[in-house]
């Protein structure tokens, strides 16, 4: 009959004579060790893939542009031609090509990719692309650096912004007042008159006539 701490000691002078475990419990299992992040060629930790932050699909508003026009009801999308008189209620922007008149009773926006080769009056006029023809804003006009304006800007005084870098050949128009109220001679193509003209003077050859 064995006494069972013979036996208890048998079993460990028995591991340690051989290395193996011969006892009738399992073992004692090692600690996992903790997963090592891989590592490339150059010895250096990969970052993790799942915490890496995911870049925004759609960009933020561009910071040049001082007007607020994250809400737009209508857009003229790359790739599109129109040919004719447009006129929205709401915001209108415009990344296609558009020939004609464009009116709006809130903002016409030109986009970067936008070409217009039409007169545009809105209450405000922001201009990223590249327009030909005279534009009107009734409360503001603003050209960012990548617009390129080829006509005359009239609107509300101290309301014309234009960003550095800006292309532009024309005249501008900045009236006081509530809104900027277009010259009628403008908007009819007829040049304003000169100093003289407004005041009727009379040649000597009509005087000596009427004499």
């Amino acid at each position: 009959m064995t006494n069972s701490s013979d036996s208890g000691f048998f079993h460990e002078w028995e591991q340690g004579e051989t290395g193996e475990y011969q006892g009738g419990s399992q073992p004692p299992q090692e600690p996992h060790a903790q997963r090592e992040p891989p590592m490339d060629i150059f010895g250096k930790k990969k970052p993790n893939s799942d915490n890496d932050h995911e870049k925004p699909i759609f960009p933020t508003r561009s910071p040049q542009m001082t007007t607020n026009t994250d809400k737009v009801d209508t857009i003229i999308g790359p790739g599109s031609l129109i040919k004719g008189d447009l006129h929205s209620r709401g915001t209108l922007r415009i990344d296609g090509n558009v020939e004609g008149n464009i009116r709006s009773d809130s903002t016409v926006i030109i986009g970067e990719k936008g070409m217009v080769k039409a007169n545009v009056t809105a209450a405000l006029v922001v201009i990223g692309g590249t327009v030909h023809g005279n534009v009107h804003g009734r409360e503001k006009v603003e050209v960012l650096s990548t617009g390129r304006m080829y006509g005359d800007v009239t609107t509300a005084a101290s309301k014309f912004v234009v960003a550095e870098g800006v292309i532009f050949e024309g005249r501008c128009t900045m009236n006081q007042g509530d809104g900027a109220k277009q010259p009628q001679q403008q908007q009819q193509g007829q040049r304003l008159p000169r100093p003289s003209e407004d005041k009727h003077e009379v040649s000597p050859a009509a005087k000596g006539e009427k004499n």
